[in-house]
């Protein structure tokens, strides 16, 4: 499904929740609706497997559940003879299983903006190689001679291998935040 699409469905559920919240019309039949509340539950799943969507907007779309679950809750409360097709437990239950959604999607949302650095992989290995080269090019372009460019080029070699435990340590700390 395009995120358009999906942008769409989830305009419709959000205008669907404000106008049940702004009238006094039982919206009983809406919610107890396993079809359209499928299609809600899948329309959240779509925009969470979809990395163009925002979290904010999948996040809005959980919070709206959320209360048309609470407010399905006070309705059972209020008048048990209207209750609808779930129990205070089935309800308190479903509210659980979204707020371990949205939790779930906040860990991984702040796990995947954490600034991770491999010194020892393919990543880092190609950047310090490719950083080596231009210096290395730059030396050259400066009309550094030939001899004093590898001599610097020997030295930057054994300075990296000298300190390369120090630098780690450090990045350790900063990972830590220490």
């Amino acid at each position: 499904m395009a995120k358009a699409d999906l942008l769409l469905i989830a305009a419709d559920i959000e205008e669907e929740c404000e106008i049940l919240m702004t009238t006094n019309e039982s919206p009983l039949e809406v919610y107890d609706d396993p079809k359209a509340e499928l299609q809600r539950i899948d329309t959240i799943a779509n925009m969470i497997a979809d990395p163009e969507v925002a979290l904010a907007d999948i996040s809005r779309l959980i919070a709206l559940e959320i209360v048309e679950v609470v407010r399905n809750m006070a309705r059972n409360q209020k008048d048990p003879l209207a209750r609808g097709t779930y129990t205070q437990k089935e309800l308190t239950d479903q509210i659980k299983a979204l707020r371990e959604l949205q939790r779930t999607l906040t860990e991984s949302d702040s796990l995947s903006k954490k600034d991770v650095l491999n010194m020892d992989g393919p990543k880092f290995k190609f950047l310090f190689t490719e950083l080596i080269r231009l210096f290395r090019l730059a030396l050259k372009d400066s009309g550094t001679d030939e001899d004093l460019a590898r001599n610097v080029m020997l030295q930057f070699g054994d300075l990296v291998k000298s300190h390369d435990e120090g630098i780690r340590r450090d990045l350790n700390k900063i990972e830590s935040g220490r």
